[in-house]
């Protein structure tokens, strides 16, 4: 029989959420600021627009994924200029956006990786020795992230620019810990 560690494993007093915070705290400032001033988030943001200017340019379906991928990128790079400017002057109150913003730019890269496959796959259409289902599938998979889970990005603007008021203000106390 083993034995109930769960009073063992966890301090008295011991939160997870102020760790997690600070986890997701550090690795947004490493991704907008990094050692070169945020130069390769807004390298990689300039690789979106690229990406989303060529899709725009193809057939229906790589303009539909090329139209959302612009609107999350238009979002992701004020979410990145505020982030940047806020953690320079203030950073805890650029805390509570990290989490967010990190989950802002997990869906874009996808988006934006699945573009750029989508945008290959409709180039190697038609030649000869190409597996036509597996690249239309490819085509297609992009289209769904793009059209159903990316635009989800859009909506963690306001929680990574919201800042540190409202229920962020409140001590351990305040809220019965």
């Amino acid at each position: 029989v083993a034995p109930d560690l769960g009073a063992e494993v966890a301090p008295q007093g011991c939160d997870v959420f102020p760790l997690a915070a600070a986890v997701a705290w550090l690795a947004a400032r490493q991704l907008v600021m990094a050692l070169d001033g945020g130069g390769a988030v807004r390298a990689f943001l300039e690789d979106v627009a690229a990406t989303a200017a060529q899709c725009a340019a193809g057939d229906p379906v790589l303009a539909s994924i090329g139209s959302e991928l612009a609107k999350v990128h238009g979002a992701c790079a004020e979410a990145t200029a505020w982030l940047q400017a806020t953690m320079r002057s203030s950073p805890y109150e650029a805390l509570p956006g990290s989490q967010p913003y990190l989950q802002m730019m997990g869906l874009l890269a996808g988006g934006f990786y699945l573009a750029r496959g989508a945008i290959e796959a409709r180039r190697l259409m038609g030649h000869a020795g190409q597996d036509a289902a597996f690249l239309s599938t490819r085509i297609c998979v992009a289209q769904f992230f793009a059209e159903q889970l990316l635009p989800r990005a859009v909506g963690l603007l306001g929680p990574v620019t919201r800042g540190g008021g409202g229920p962020f203000q409140l001590g351990a106390a305040e809220i019965g810990l």
